[in-house]
């Protein structure tokens, strides 16, 4: 592949005791290696690294790519079918691969939203939901921008531009109320700048399929911007619209009355919403919020029995060890410490978020407790 006459040029080139006929004779089967040693000159390595290239590299990575290529179905609507067979069960490492794969596709814009709805799923599993959130955000807005993009193109046939426009307007909403998680977990100035990049991302729709979540997010930024009026003009307006989203917007109603002291109110708030209307995730937190009340007004064996039904939920969450950590702090108010260090002892042999403020508890507290006991 490489010829070895080049040594005697080489040799005009170097003024040290390494010559090309020395390496040879130390490297007879392997003139690649030679060849390196030759060309380390800068006025050289340019040569060496062009031919290695075009004879070498070029062609190998041509071939992977036509064996990578191979692999993926013909038709995009095919591939997308074999990554996302619906939005709850998505490959997110090869749906990534659509938008490079299929540039022309306007499928671009399910893709963006499958892959930002996943990021948000993925978000309240995690310690750091703040970087799902945001990977989210640019999904959803991807998704628009691909939109305006086909449309104006033209990509886009008159007989699916209803469908590609419910998915658009699903990413706007969807953009807006991941403003408001991450607006949840801000503060100060930073907390009202998401709000405010929120309000003016948010716009009427034009699917009726999307009217309830509308109202339901216009609904979370009167509260948010602490206007009960609006607020209770709006609800109303959703409960006729949607008794899903209305059990969801008690709850919210349910949390911003309970972290403004209103507990009675909270507790009348979360009687409105009907749990078997609530996503499994969000029955739990109902039920923790429920238990906070009664906690509260130091109802403790009722507040025992409400948590029992988020602890026994047959879905696996870490909602439900954050239920278990309430459990043990309303044991810690009742001076049954006993149960209490029980319990913090189940939640910390688990993994995650919780256990590890179980096992911080443990350190923190009990160590010092069973030191003065032994005392």
């Amino acid at each position: 592949m490489f010829r070895s006459t080049n040594s005697s040029h080489i040799n005009d080139q170097f003024s040290n005791s390494i010559t090309g006929q020395s390496i040879l004779q130390q490297f007879p089967l392997n003139s690649t290696i030679s060849y390196f040693l030759f060309f380390s000159k800068e006025e050289l390595c340019w040569k060496f690294i062009l031919r290695y290239f075009f004879w070498f590299i070029a062609p190998l990575l041509l071939y992977f790519e036509a064996i990578q290529a191979s692999s993926y179905p013909y038709q995009p609507a095919q591939y997308f079918q074999s990554c996302a067979p619906n939005s709850q069960c998505i490959d997110l490492k090869k749906l990534s691969q659509f938008p490079k794969l299929y540039p022309d596709s306007p499928l671009q814009i399910y893709v963006l939203y499958y892959i930002g709805n996943d990021y948000l799923a993925r978000s309240r599993l995690s310690k750091n939901p703040e970087k799902y959130l945001l990977k989210a955000l640019d999904a959803f807005k991807q998704a628009q921008f691909a939109w305006l993009r086909f449309m104006a193109n033209s990509a886009i046939s008159a007989a699916s531009s209803a469908q590609y426009l419910s998915v658009k307007e699903a990413a706007a909403l969807k953009s807006v109320e991941t403003y408001l998680l991450l607006a949840d977990g801000a503060f100060g100035q930073k907390r009202e700048s998401l709000l405010h990049e929120a309000k003016n991302y948010l716009s009427p729709v034009k699917s009726n399929e999307w009217l309830p979540k509308y109202c339901y997010l216009v609904f979370c930024l009167h509260l948010n911007h602490f206007e009960t009026e609006k607020a209770d003009e709006m609800l109303k307006q959703i409960m006729v619209l949607s008794p899903n989203i209305a059990a969801l917007a008690y709850l919210k109603l349910a949390h911003y009355q309970f972290s403004n002291g209103q507990v009675a109110e909270a507790l009348l708030a979360l009687n409105q919403s009907d749990t078997s209307l609530l996503s499994t995730t969000d029955a739990i937190d109902l039920w923790i919020l429920y238990a906070l009340c009664l906690r509260d007004q130091g109802r403790y064996h009722e507040a025992h029995l409400t948590l029992s039904k988020a602890i026994n939920s047959p879905v696996a969450s870490s909602e439900r060890l954050r239920a278990m950590c309430l459990r043990a702090a309303i044991y810690e108010d009742e001076k049954k410490d006993d149960l209490a260090q029980n319990q913090w002892k189940t939640i910390a042999s688990k993994k995650g978020h919780w256990a590890a403020l179980a096992q911080q508890k443990i350190r923190k507290d009990y160590a010092r407790l069973s030191t003065t006991a032994q005392q």
